[in-house]
């Protein structure tokens, strides 16, 4: 299998290790650089791209030794994010000029802004993108690539919520890494909602960890709800509008009245 040269957001370990799957398996990793080429933050995005440049030089990292459905899980990652794998020459700390492949963007896909920083994208959008890896491999070798690529907003949606939900603070009188204990945690279906299953068990008001139970769960992230109130009239503002959920519930009066509410795409 060839080696790959990772320029981007995979050098960043966590993430890497979560596209890999495979945190107990070391991996060869050196310090790298491709000629004639330059980095570039996307504009307007949270991401890099690599292209063609002259006199410039592309610092990265090489890996070595990667397994047939290692490559073939960074491939579908990437894929999701519309980059194709293409052989270049690349020269190794020693000054050794070895083969390799990269995971280039379409040319015209986006419009180089900034020099890239890896440090700058961990700090500020490492963490979302990690727990939005997490979702998108959940679904290796069943949903398409293409797929991913469609509803990445959903995604993302889905992983600031996560994030924020963590952020809140914890149960003061409960260690949820002791009180609740995971035997089995999968991704059944994504769309523009998501769904998780879990097998777990949990601490009860007794101190003793209950059965190992099955719970699944629709994913959306977080949505916003507004009432809107004229004080003059002493009115609420509702709006009606056709609820599919409502529909296949089998109810024959599915336009609802609600408040305006919503969630961010």
């Amino acid at each position: 299998m060839p080696d790959l040269f990772f320029y981007g957001t995979l050098r960043h370990m966590p993430l890497l290790e979560t596209v890999l799957g495979d945190k107990n398996r070391a991996l060869e990793l050196s310090q790298a650089s491709l000629a004639d080429h330059k980095v570039s933050w996307v504009k307007g995005g949270d991401f890099p791209m690599i292209e063609a440049a002259a006199g410039e030089t592309a610092h990265g990292v090489l890996a070595r030794g990667l397994t047939d459905t290692q490559i073939d899980r960074l491939t579908y990652y990437e894929d999701g994010f519309d980059y194709d794998l293409r052989p270049v020459i690349v020269r190794t700390a020693t000054g050794q000029d070895v083969s390799a492949e990269v995971y280039f963007p379409d040319p015209d896909l986006w419009t180089p802004d900034r020099p890239w920083s890896l440090s700058d994208w961990a700090d500020i959008w490492g963490p979302q993108i990690e727990r939005m890896a997490i979702e998108i491999m959940g679904h290796y070798g069943r949903i398409p690539a293409s797929t991913i690529a469609t509803i990445k907003p959903q995604i993302r949606m889905r992983a600031h919520a996560w994030l924020a939900a963590r952020a809140r603070p914890a149960d003061p009188d409960r260690d949820i890494d002791k009180d609740v204990v995971v035997h089995r945690h999968h991704h059944p279906y994504m769309n523009f909602f998501a769904t998780e299953e879990i097998d777990l068990q949990f601490r009860r008001h007794d101190g003793s960890l209950s059965p190992v139970v099955n719970r699944g769960s629709l994913m959306m992230g977080e949505a916003v709800v507004v009432l809107p109130y004229d004080p003059v009239r002493d009115t609420v503002l509702l709006i009606e509008q056709f609820r599919a959920p409502v529909y296949l519930g089998g109810s024959r009066a599915p336009w609802v009245w609600e408040p305006v509410a919503g969630v961010d795409q």
